[in-house]
């Protein structure tokens, strides 16, 4: 659990990791896996060097995006994106956030304009992260 941090229960944490990841709230199921994940994979982010970003950016949700792209350029492996990345997994695994993952049937061009303009906004976010990371681990 996360004895430490004003948020004292994983159930919040996952409530907002989900939204981070896919905009919306999770289910009971994604509540389960992730517990079941964290403990078979030994995903203790308190026990690592990240705690300090882990707790800043669950008190303050909107550096996640920031976070994460500076630590995707600086440590890639770290407990701290792995966490996320088994939640992300579960996620999108689900059938309720199968339109999150899926493209639909949509225009090429916007497809592809909102592939260039997340990764632009993706780029930035990695530059200012790393910038906080450094700051802030």
């Amino acid at each position: 659990m996360l004895p430490t941090m004003k948020i004292n229960s994983i159930n919040k944490e996952v409530e907002i990791l989900t939204e981070y990841l896919v905009g919306s709230s999770p289910t009971t199921v994604d509540f389960e896996l992730f517990v079941t994940a964290v403990t078979k994979y030994d995903l203790n982010v308190l026990k690592s060097k990240e705690t300090r970003l882990w707790v800043l950016c669950l008190e303050n949700p909107w550096l996640f995006p920031f976070i994460d792209g500076g630590l995707s350029i600086l440590d890639r492996n770290c407990i701290f994106r792995k966490r996320l990345y088994f939640l992300l997994n579960i996620l999108e695994a689900s059938p309720n956030n199968y339109d999150k993952f899926i493209f639909t049937r949509k225009n090429k061009f916007v497809v592809l304009f909102n592939i260039f303009r997340l990764g632009f906004m993706g780029l930035l976010h990695s530059l200012t992260g790393v910038i906080l990371v450094k700051m802030f681990r």
